[in-house]
């Protein structure tokens, strides 16, 4: 039992372990350009499953979603006790009425396993037999690689990392009991909607830091290519749903020490 979220003691890695002890769910994310976080904590039941991602729509609260519905459910985590800032005393000094523990264990847990490079390489086999033959145009393979974690590692402090290092990124530290923990940062915005306007971005097309000749970046034709097909793609969609849609791009822009092809899109809904 935990009788107490946030006393003037705690710091936000030790709410975090309170919130993983007390079997809750927790997002902390730092918005790209700003300097303190949001974080939010779900007491009372278990995360959401939604149908749709859109269904979280007027809901208040954080979701989780895979990239194939197929995969998983999207989940909502609730915002029953929300605060602004990297020192819980700030926003919430105490709270006195979070008695128990959550109720999170109906969720699976899943199992993630390394991935064997012969695995990889196959893959990577198939899918060039799939564009070879017409029946996609471009895929983005990913595997599995574990790594031991440090001992006393501290998830908060590595988001803290990440924000300092990524000052325009979207930093996030996610925990759900019987899902999982994610930590990370993306530059990439998935959409951003104000009154009646849509932002959105196609980012595609990568070069290191250390391709830089002279200050400047030269982007080859396969790169230009693979960047047109996510921009194309994007486009289309936003045009089934209104005909003002502008486009801004594609421009280098640079993330950590990463450079990307970015394209920005305006679009009234």
């Amino acid at each position: 039992m935990i009788d107490s979220i946030a006393t003037k003691s705690s710091s936000l890695s030790q709410l975090f372990q309170k919130v993983v002890l007390g079997n809750w769910a927790m997002v902390v994310y730092r918005l790209p350009g700003h300097t303190e976080p949001v974080c939010i904590v779900q007491t009372n039941g278990t995360a959401e499953r939604l149908a749709d991602p859109l269904d979280a729509l007027g809901k208040k609260g954080f979701v989780i979603a895979p990239w194939s519905g197929d995969a998983a459910p999207a989940l909502l985590v609730k915002a029953d006790y929300s605060f602004y800032g990297w020192d819980p005393d700030a926003g919430m000094l105490e709270v006195s009425t979070l008695n128990g523990q959550g109720k999170q264990d109906e969720l699976p847990t899943p199992t993630a396993m390394d991935a064997p490079f012969e695995e990889y390489q196959q893959q990577v086999t198939v899918i060039q037999e799939a564009i070879a033959n017409g029946i996609i145009e471009k895929a983005i393979l990913s595997r599995i690689v574990s790594h031991e974690l440090p001992q006393g590692f501290d998830a908060v402090e590595a988001l803290k990392t990440a924000c300092q290092k990524y000052p325009n990124a979207f930093c996030y530290l996610v925990y759900v009991p019987g899902i999982g923990q994610w930590l990370g940062a993306t530059p990439e915005v998935l959409v951003n909607v104000q009154g009646s306007e849509l932002r959105t971005v196609a980012l595609a097309g990568t070069k290191s830091n250390n391709q830089l000749i002279n200050k400047e970046l030269n982007w080859s034709i396969k790169e230009l290519h693979e960047h047109e097909l996510v921009r194309i793609d994007i486009l289309r969609l936003l045009q089934k749903y209104t005909e003002q849609v502008t486009a801004d791009g594609p421009n280098t822009i640079q993330a950590g020490n990463l450079y990307h092809l970015r394209t920005d899109f305006t679009s009234n809904t």
